[in-house]
């Protein structure tokens, strides 16, 4: 499996789709993410979750609100609700997405240098 598609597996398919609309701009490059961050393909996927969680937020923010018009009783009630709602739940949940995935490699550097490090006993002669 290449690289993209590793990402794209690991931020889910709601984000990749998200990613994949956005300006060509505003995408992340891969390659240029894998050279900085390094070649787990974990990393690069959180920091595009990041990357697509916080253009989420800016647009449910930006949205305008939304009314509900109900006759009740032969009155007009209008109720307000925010249209962004389900961005923002997305985007709450791509970041959180994005947190599990660089805890996940900061376990798996840890379980590493323990795994390196090594006790030798030592005779001390007084």
């Amino acid at each position: 499996m290449d690289f993209a598609a590793q990402v794209a597996v690991l931020v889910t398919p709601g984000a990749w789709a998200y990613h994949e609309a956005l300006p060509e701009e505003q995408q992340v490059d891969l390659e240029a993410a894998a050279a900085v961050l390094g070649s787990d393909p974990r990393l690069v996927a959180a920091y595009l979750l990041d990357v697509v969680a916080a253009h989420a937020r800016s647009q449910a923010a930006s949205a305008p609100a939304a009314l509900k018009r109900m006759r009740v009783e032969g009155e007009i009630e209008i109720e307000r609700f925010a249209p962004g709602s389900s961005l923002a739940a997305d985007a709450d949940a791509w970041a959180a997405l994005a947190g599990g995935l660089r805890a996940g490699v900061a376990a798996e550097k840890r379980r590493a240098a323990r795994a390196m490090s090594r006790s030798v006993p030592v005779e001390v002669a007084w």
